[in-house]
């Protein structure tokens, strides 16, 4: 990383809170504009709303509705707005935006890590893990005393080319080679069978969950042909062996692969997702389709999938045609009905975007319809 001078960061808090009705995740959300200094948490803070009603709902019958609105269930997603061509001089923004969203207290010095990427294909980022987001998380890992770090997945089972090969091409070996991790691949060193909602047999998960003690993720985010976006929940898929992810594809993706976040072996060790929008791809997908390149990226990140998933979808339907509901999509929904849905949505920024104009559109995407 370069050497950069040193700037001021200050938190700003959005909160959103959830009033749903009793269709879908058609509903009413209240906003409030809170400051807050870094270090404040939500309960240092008083929130006012003011709300308007919507009804309709996502179709489903479920989700957000008000049985499903899980008491006291409020997480947190932080994010910072790196301007184009300046992320190699924004590691402090980057690990400040972290640090936001976790306190690393689940590390203990020497622990070992994986570090989850979405490697579908050879195709450079955004159809792939942002480089400069895995070197600024090895650093960050390194920094805060991670021992042994794997950094792996299985590419994709329609796609000629290896794992190996999709993470040379993609530039990402070079920095897991220059950040002295270890490059796994998924489909070597066997898997494990394990029950998963929604799938009518076990599923295979690879067996290096098993040697790690923390789990981070880091997607990105696009558009799918068959899932339509893909964000946090989406990563997981890359856990599965190429015949349970045969068995997915001829299934309903959407209502499968949120489950397998789920897993114990997986649910217990996740700490932290970790995404980078510098670019994104609107249309098309996974691997290529429209490549849109904001003049000021979002680099958000999440303790909580639900939280990161909803923060993805509003980002990608700001730069893109998109009109639907990132609440309503068939895997966020599948994910709620199991886990239930916040309370509270609180969302904190280390840095301003330049545009306000931006951030109201953020604001009027992440209220549900």
């Amino acid at each position: 990383m370069k050497k950069e001078p040193k700037q001021e960061i200050q938190i700003e808090r959005r909160e959103f809170l959830v009033k749903s009705l009793k269709m879908g995740c058609g509903g009413v959300l209240g906003l409030s504009l809170l400051s807050a200094l870094p270090g404040c948490d939500s309960s240092s803070s008083s929130s006012s709303s003011s709300s308007s009603s919507s009804s309709g709902g996502c179709g489903t019958g479920g989700g957000c509705a008000d049985e499903n609105v899980r008491a006291g269930y409020q997480p947190v997603v932080s994010s910072a707005w790196i301007a184009k061509g300046l992320h190699e001089s924004s590691y402090a923004v980057f690990k400040s935006m972290v640090e936001a969203a976790t306190n690393f207290a689940w590390l203990a010095r020497g622990d070992s890590v994986l570090v989850k990427l979405a490697l579908n294909s050879a195709n450079a980022f955004p159809a792939t893990t942002d480089p400069w987001s895995l070197a600024c998380m090895l650093d960050l890992l390194k920094e805060k005393g991670a021992g042994t770090i794997l950094v792996g997945d299985q590419s994709g089972i329609y796609q000629s080319n290896s794992t190996q090969t999709c993470l040379t091409r993609t530039g990402l070996m070079d920095v897991i080679n220059a950040k002295g991790a270890t490059a796994v691949y998924f489909e070597n060193g066997g898997h494990f069978t394990a029950s998963a909602a929604n799938w009518s047999s076990s599923v295979n998960i690879t067996n290096y969950v098993n040697q790690v003690n923390h789990i981070v993720y880091l997607p990105r985010i696009a558009t799918h042909s068959m899932a339509d976006k893909t964000f946090s929940l989406k990563i997981a898929v890359g856990f599965l062996n190429s015949a349970s992810r045969r068995t997915m594809h001829s299934g309903t993706l959407t209502s499968l692969y949120p489950s397998i976040n789920d897993i114990a072996a997986i649910k217990n060790k996740f700490r932290l997702s970790v995404t980078s929008a510098r670019k994104l791809m609107t249309t098309g997908g996974p691997d290529s389709g429209t490549v849109v390149e904001p003049n000021y990226g979002l680099i958000f990140a999440s303790s909580d999938l639900l939280a990161s998933d909803i923060m993805a979808g509003a980002f990608l339907k700001v730069n893109s045609s998109a009109s639907d509901d990132i609440y309503c999509h068939e895997a966020v929904q599948s994910y709620i009905t199991r886990n239930g849905c916040f309370e509270k949505l609180i969302w904190n920024s280390v840095n301003s975007h330049p545009d306000a104009g931006v951030t109201s559109a953020m604001v009027d995407a992440l209220q549900k319809v």
